[in-house]
């Protein structure tokens, strides 16, 4: 630990203010810091309702892979049900209002949510599934930016890296999940749609997500 920081300064609001009145400002330091060299599992289990709202608000200048890891570090799988179920409905509803939520011009919160989610070792599967099972166009506009993010022109791959690389178990289910004929089924549909909308800057996201995964499918599709 850096002789610069000071581990009680950083816990500052959690111990002046109720919780629901620290402010993402006051609890920063801490969301960045917990458990590693700041404060011990109960402190953690005592500030993640806050953590977890403002993480799901984007709050926070920590990102929200570093908030949803600090889970897994303190062993939350082995907490009592009552709280292990309180967290787990609150990441299917994290992702469940993000895929029905209207996409922005530079869309990446479907990567970060999920990322997110593999950070607490959860299988993704319940969450893979959803998104199959939503067959709105506003959670197939999420899949398109998703695809066009993570495709690499250079390696005709799509490249699932950073705070991913810590759970390879979660990259293989999603890597499977995405590089499949039906992916490209749905944005085919999906930018059939957003064409007859003429919602040029959408055609575009949708038109780099099929050419990028049709290289990725390239020898399935010959």
């Amino acid at each position: 630990m850096s002789d610069r920081r000071d581990p009680e300064e950083e816990l500052g609001a959690l111990r002046r203010f109720p919780l629901r009145s620290v402010s993402a400002t006051g609890i920063d330091n801490y969301a960045e810091h917990a458990l590693t060299t700041v404060g011990d599992v109960n402190l953690l289990k005592y500030a993640l309702p806050r953590l977890l709202e403002l993480t799901a608000c984007e709050a926070l200048l920590t990102d929200a892979e570093t908030v949803l890891s600090k889970l897994e570090l303190g062993g939350w799988r082995a907490w009592p049900e009552a709280e292990r179920l309180a967290i787990l409905a609150f990441l299917q509803t994290w992702w469940a209002k993000l895929l029905e939520s209207k996409v922005r011009p530079t869309e990446w919160r479907a990567l970060t949510v999920l990322c997110s989610v593999a950070q607490t070792n959860l299988s993704l599967a319940w969450f893979l599934h959803l998104w199959e099972r939503l067959g709105s166009i506003t959670a197939t506009h999420h899949l398109a930016h998703f695809v066009d993010y993570l495709f690499d022109a250079e390696s005709g791959t799509l490249q699932i890296i950073h705070f991913w690389e810590s759970r390879p178990g979660q990259v293989a289910q999603l890597r499977i999940w995405l590089e499949r004929r039906e992916t490209l089924d749905r944005l085919e549909e999906g930018l059939r749609t957003v064409t007859e909308q003429e919602d040029e800057d959408l055609v575009e996201v949708y038109q780099r997500g099929i050419a990028g995964l049709r290289i990725v499918l390239g020898e399935s599709l010959r």
